[in-house]
């Protein structure tokens, strides 16, 4: 074949076309998928709480904005891409014209199935992000996406990192992925917990 395609290599960094080995592959990003969906889930969410989507949808947006999150600064550029398009995705499909943010989190790899995430949220500089506008980043919904997950150690500790030490709101805490080889299958996810119960566990 002259050409290939692939979803988020970790050679490409972003969207667009890599030269590999002499052959030319198209490289996609599906974080924008994946931030379009979610948007999607959040509103379906919203309406089943009585929300009325067209007079109070904007008030929810403005207390609580959106920012897409990396668990680390090596998928950032992908998550940059996703909420640009998210923000022309809701305009387009919804009508509603409003900020999506970006930024990514301080992630040290200890070994294969263990991970440690400060609780912060940085911009593109490696600047701490405290406020989106006039809101605190704990008040937002946040959209964390990886590129591939084994153990599912990295979405569980960077949740885990924004509701115990930046005190996000677990409900308002998604998370994607694009490869998700699952070597646990979906146990790692299924743990029945409550925002209650997340936010008084022990530290593991």
């Amino acid at each position: 074949a002259d050409n290939h395609m692939a979803l988020n290599t970790h050679y490409g960094k972003q969207s667009g076309k890599v030269e590999l080995g002499g052959y030319s592959l198209c490289n996609l990003n599906a974080f924008v998928q994946i931030a379009e969906k979610m948007f999607d889930e959040l509103l379906a969410e919203l309406s089943q709480k009585n929300i009325n989507l067209t007079e109070k949808i904007e008030e929810e947006f403005k207390a609580h904005p959106i920012i897409v999150v990396t668990p680390d600064d090596g998928a950032f550029v992908y998550g940059q891409e996703a909420a640009v398009e998210l923000e022309e995705y809701i305009k387009e499909k919804y009508g509603l014209e409003m900020p999506v943010y970006c930024g990514y989190m301080d992630k040290s790899r200890i070994s294969g199935k263990k991970v440690k995430i400060e609780g912060r949220i940085l911009d593109k500089n490696g600047n701490l992000i405290t406020r989106v506008g006039s809101i605190d980043i704990n008040q937002c919904w946040i959209f964390v996406i990886d590129d591939e997950t084994s153990y599912g150690s990295t979405l569980l500790s960077a949740t885990y990192a924004l509701v115990r030490k930046l005190n996000a709101s677990w409900q308002r805490v998604f998370t994607g992925v694009v490869h998700g080889k699952l070597s646990r299958g979906m146990k790692p996810f299924e743990t029945g917990w409550n925002e209650e119960e997340i936010k008084t566990a022990k530290e593991p």
